[in-house]
């Protein structure tokens, strides 16, 4: 069995993370650069808000993450072109989309629109 590595740890990876930024997926199982921009936004916003260290790789990101708030209905898009089964839950039954949507910094949370 392989020990478990924290990927956001490895300084060398960093190259491999600015291209999931910049480009579009290199394969249909990883996601769009602005999908990876969320998840990793999402990432370092839970750490800070919980008082824990911000990996390096992150770190090194935070300009290019910057306030990803305009990338939040992401969580939640759902279209009919998928494979997914029918029994699959939708995207608005997701009880872990709160959670998510709890952690996002105050500072970034969507403005309410005038």
């Amino acid at each position: 069995m392989r020990a478990r590595r924290d990927l956001l740890t490895d300084e060398s990876l960093l190259p491999v993370f600015k291209g999931l930024l910049s480009r579009t997926k290199p394969f249909d199982c990883v996601g769009t650069a602005d999908e990876a921009r969320l998840s990793l936004w999402l990432a370092r916003g839970r750490l800070k808000q919980r008082g824990r260290p911000v990996p390096v790789v992150l770190a090194a990101l935070e300009a290019e993450l910057g306030c990803a708030d305009k990338l939040l209905p992401l969580l939640t898009e759902w279209n009919a072109e998928h494979i997914l089964p029918d029994w699959w839950p939708h995207a608005d039954s997701f009880p872990w989309a709160e959670d998510i949507l709890a952690d996002v910094p105050p500072d970034c949370r969507l403005k309410p629109s005038a």
